[in-house]
């Protein structure tokens, strides 16, 4: 089961924010159900309602939602896969903690624009980058 810290990297990646509020709310019965926590707000109706009480107006937190779903099914069926998902996202933490700390030290530019992020694009990204692992994960291993 991916961690949601593997959620929001995906969700940044792919939509340019992550939708924290709601991974925390499809993974609320895991609380007292634990792992078998996805027969509850793990269907697409379900998640989709909450993506939208949580994010009115937010087509993407809908897809986050989504999302949200398939990756857990995923990464169920696929141990390799959510290692890898893991493990970028740990690496994007270390980088965004990185960056946090540079940006403290500067002062914030008088334009306040951000670029923004091409969801197609970073998710092309990251596909490259998880087959890249898998390929000196299996290098390794060999």
């Amino acid at each position: 089961m991916p961690s949601h810290r593997v959620h929001n990297f995906v969700d940044r990646q792919m939509f340019g924010k992550s939708y924290w509020q709601l991974h925390r709310n499809l993974d609320l019965p895991y609380l007292f159900m634990g792992r078998k926590h996805r027969v509850l707000f793990h269907d697409g109706f379900s998640s989709v309602l909450i993506a939208r009480r949580l994010y009115p107006g937010d087509s993407r937190a809908e897809q986050a939602a989504i999302v949200h779903c398939q990756i857990d099914a995923l990464c169920s069926s696929d141990p390799f896969l959510r290692t890898q998902l893991e493990f970028l996202a740990n690496l994007d933490a270390a980088e965004r903690k990185k960056t946090r700390r540079k940006s403290r030290k500067r002062k914030a530019s008088s334009s306040g624009k951000r670029k923004q992020a091409d969801p197609l694009k970073d998710f092309v990204g990251l596909m490259e980058k998880m087959v890249e692992i898998k390929r000196l994960a299996e290098m390794l291993a060999s």
